[in-house]
C-alpha cells in the first residue's frame, strides 16, 4: 500500500517562540471544548520546514473550555494542538479563522470536531479516512500474507489493494477539484503522489528505468516550492530528503545541480527562497559525500557572494567567502593546482615531474596531533603496501611549516625518507591558495591525468580506492 498519512513523530521535534514571518492582518479565535483537559493547559503550535514552534497558549477553565484568540491572524498552514508528548494532533488554518474545535482524547484522529471552518473541517475529515483506510489496508495486508501460495486468491487480494488505492487518489483529487489555490486545496495536492506512467508496452528493464526517469524528473509536479503555505507543514523534509538521498545518484555533480534546481523553483518568494537556499547549504555541509563541499561552493557564488541571497548579513558572507576560497581550486573531477616544491635535499621539483599513475599530495605539520599519528600509520599501512608496484603509487608528504630543524626531528624519528619530502620555504607555490590546508592532515589522490580522484578522506577508505584502482589497472 502507498503511504498517505502525513507522518506525525512521536514526539514534539522542537517548541520555540516564534517570531518571523509576521502574521497576516485581522484576527483569530479558536475555542476548544476538551472536558478530559479541565485545568490543563493547550498549545497551539505551527509547524516551519522541519520544526514546531509555538504560537499560543491557553489554560482550559474547570469545565475544560478556552479559546486561542489573539488580534492577528495566524499564517496559513498546518498546526498542532499540543496537550502533552503523547496527546496531540494536526489542524489546518485556512481563510477561516474563527471555530470551535470539541476534542475527545481517548481517539484525536476520530473523535475530534470542527465547526464553523470549512477548510478545517475538510481536512480533519481527510486525515479520519486516511485512518479508515489505513485500518482496511492492514487487514488486506494480512490477507495477502494467507494468499502467497493461491494465485487466484492472491490476484483478488491485489485487486482490492488497486482499489483501496484508487479510492483514496479520488477523495484527494476531489478535495484539489473543489478548493483549488485555497490552503486545503494546496497541501492535499501535495501529499498526493504523482500518477507513474507503467510503459506496458516497454521490455520490463526499460519500462523500470523509464518510470525512474518520470519519477525523478516529475517529482514535485504536485509540490510548489514556491509556496509559503507548504512550509508551514511537516512534509517537506522527508519529500526534500527521500528525494535527495535516495532518488537522485549520489554523486557530487548530479546532487549540486539537483539541489541548483530545487533552490530555483523556490524563487518566486522569499521566505520559501531563504528557507530552502538555507535548508541545501546545510545539506551540503553536513553530507557525508566526498566531493559534495560543491554545494557550499556553487550556492554560494551564485546566491550568496553575488547578493541574490539580500537577507545574508556580512558574517555569513565573509564565513562562505572563505570557505569558497578553501575549496574552489580543489573540487573532485578537476586538474590538480602544480606545486612548484623544494625537496628535503635542496632539489626543486613539482607534481607534473613525477611519473606515478597516482600521487597522494599530503599536507602535514609535525606539531599537529593527527599528523602525529596519521603520518606514520599513512606510510606504513599505505605507501609501504603499494610502493612495490612499479609506477603505480607516490606519496609527496608536503611539510606547511619552515622549521627544518622540526621537519628533520619528524623524518627522523618515523624513517620517513621513502617518499618524497617537500616544503616550500620561499611561499612561492601559495599552495595554501590552491588547496585546503587550514586543518591537517590533508590529503588529496591524484590520478594520472593530475585530476583529484578523492580528498580529506581517511587512510582506510585510501586504501580501498587504491586497491580498486590496482585492480583496473592490472
Amino acid at each position: 500500500m502507498k503511504k498517505y498519512l502525513i507522518a506525525i513523530s512521536a514526539a514534539v521535534l522542537s517548541i520555540a517562540a516564534y517570531s518571523a514571518p509576521k502574521p497576516g492582518t485581522g484576527s483569530y479565535k479558536i475555542d476548544i471544548e476538551a472536558p478530559q483537559l479541565k485545568n490543563d493547559t493547550v498549545k497551539l503550535a505551527m509547524y516551519f520546514y522541519d520544526k514546531i514552534y509555538v504560537r499560543d497558549t491557553l489554560v482550559l477553565d474547570k469545565n475544560g473550555k478556552g479559546a486561542f484568540h489573539k488580534p492577528k491572524k495566524l499564517d496559513e498552514g498546518v498546526y498542532v494542538v499540543f496537550f502533552s508528548a503523547s496527546k496531540y494532533f494536526d489542524v489546518l488554518i485556512g481563510d477561516d479563522q474563527d471555530f470551535k474545535i470539541q476534542i475527545d482524547t481517548t481517539d484525536l484522529v476520530n473523535k475530534v470536531f470542527i465547526t464553523d471552518a470549512e477548510q478545517t473541517e475538510k481536512f480533519t475529515d481527510y486525515i479520519k479516512f486516511l485512518s479508515a483506510q489505513r485500518t482496511k489496508a492492514e487487514s488486506i495486508n494480512k490477507e495477502f500474507e494467507k494468499s502467497k501460495d493461491n494465485p487466484t486468491a492472491k490476484a483478488a487480494v491485489q485487486e482490492k489493494m488497486k482499489e483501496l488505492d484508487h479510492e483514496v487518489t479520488a477523495y484527494q483529487q476531489n478535495i484539489i477539484d473543489t478548493y483549488g489555490n485555497k490552503t486545503v486545496g494546496v497541501v492535499v495536492k501535495a501529499i498526493k503522489p504523482i500518477e507513474i506512467p507503467k510503459f506496458e508496452n516497454e521490455p520490463d528493464s526499460t519500462a523500470q528505468m523509464k518510470r525512474y526517469y518520470y519519477n525523478r524528473f516529475h517529482y514535485f509536479d504536485n509540490i510548489n516550492l514556491s509556496e509559503p503555505r507548504l512550509l508551514r507543514t511537516n512534509m517537506l523534509p522527508q519529500k526534500i530528503s527521500l528525494y535527495l538521498d535516495k532518488i537522485v545518484p549520489q554523486i557530487p555533480d548530479t546532487l549540486t545541480d539537483e539541489i541548483v534546481g530545487l533552490v530555483e523553483k523556490s524563487r518566486g518568494d522569499t521566505l520559501t527562497f531563504q528557507n530552502m537556499l538555507g535548508q541545501m547549504l546545510n545539506y551540503g555541509i553536513k553530507s557525508k559525500i566526498m566531493g559534495m563541499d560543491k554545494v557550499t561552493l556553487t550556492l554560494s557564488e551564485k546566491y550568496y557572494l553575488s547578493g541574490l541571497a539580500k537577507w545574508a548579513d556580512s558574517t555569513l558572507l565573509s564565513d562562505l567567502d572563505r570557505e569558497v576560497r578553501k575549496v574552489k581550486y580543489n573540487q573532485i573531477g578537476a586538474p590538480a593546482p602544480n606545486l612548484k616544491m623544494e625537496k628535503f635535499n635542496g632539489t626543486k621539483i613539482d607534481i607534473s615531474n613525477i611519473t606515478a599513475d597516482y600521487v597522494l599530495l599530503f599536507f602535514f605539520e609535525p606539531s599537529c596531533g593527527h599528523c602525529k599519528k596519521e603520518t606514520p600509520l599513512l606510510h606504513k599501512n599505505v605507501y609501504e603496501k603499494y610502493k612495490k608496484y612499479p609506477n603505480f603509487f607516490e606519496v609527496v608528504a608536503f611539510y606547511i611549516q619552515t622549521d627544518r630543524k622540526e621537519w628533520k626531528d619528524f623524518l627522523d624519528q618515523h624513517n620517513l625518507y621513502d617518499w618524497v619530502n617537500a616544503y616550500d620555504p620561499d611561499r612561492t607555490s601559495y599552495f595554501w591558495h590552491w588547496y585546503d590546508t587550514s586543518t591537517t592532515p590533508g590529503l588529496y589522490l591524484l590520478n594520472k591525468e593530475r585530476k583529484i580522484l578523492a580528498k580529506k578522506v581517511d587512510l582506510d577508505t585510501l586504501d580501498k580506492i587504491l586497491e580498486y584502482e590496482l585492480k583496473k589497472k592490472k
